[in-house]
């Protein structure tokens, strides 16, 4: 046995040494955005999931930092309903609008979504945070600054300022006692 040892580790070190080569083609794994994000590199992303009345379908666009996403939602067991939900971030504020909002949106700085491990979306039931793991399929892709553009006809609300104020209108459970 003891002959066979600088064998074994010789194969052992050249099998190993192959686990590091990172694959370049398309590639399929679960990921969380701030993984995508993290990969520095541009890239083109699908998934797909269902439920026992949904269908949810994204598509989300990366280079860097910034991010745009498509998501379409169908209710499969009443009238069919498709909703979109779109979201863009530039590095600093994650923007997100919907069909069902006509002209309107929020937007939220990624550093408080991130220290306060708030969700960045919360669609109808759907509710996405930064490290949340998905089996996305993704490959490279060429993008350009209008790839990742917001839209011109959306107002934008700062959901953390507005939250800041809500919380100012409602009374302290300490007071009155």
């Amino acid at each position: 046995m003891k002959k066979y040892l600088p064998v074994i580790l010789l194969l052992a070190a050249i099998t190993l040494s192959a686990c590091g080569t990172p694959k370049i083609d398309t590639v399929e794994s679960a990921k969380s955005l701030k993984d995508l994000l993290g990969l520095g590199t541009s890239q083109k992303c699908t998934f797909e999931t269902k439920t026992e009345d949904t269908t949810i379908k994204s598509e989300i666009i990366i280079s860097g930092k910034k991010f745009k996403q498509i998501t379409t939602m169908t209710n499969l067991t009443n009238t069919g309903e498709t909703a979109k939900v779109y979201a863009v971030s530039d590095g600093i504020y994650y923007y997100s609008w919907g069909d069902m909002m006509k002209g309107n949106g929020t937007k939220m700085k990624i550093e408080e979504v991130e220290s306060k491990s708030q969700y960045i979306s919360d669609e109808g039931d759907q509710k996405v945070s930064m490290d949340q793991k998905v089996d996305y399929k993704c490959s490279p892709a060429t993008l350009n600054d209008s790839d990742l553009a917001l839209p011109t006809d959306v107002k934008f609300v700062d959901y953390t300022e507005m939250m800041k104020d809500f919380q100012k209108l409602i009374p302290s459970e300490t007071e009155g006692e």
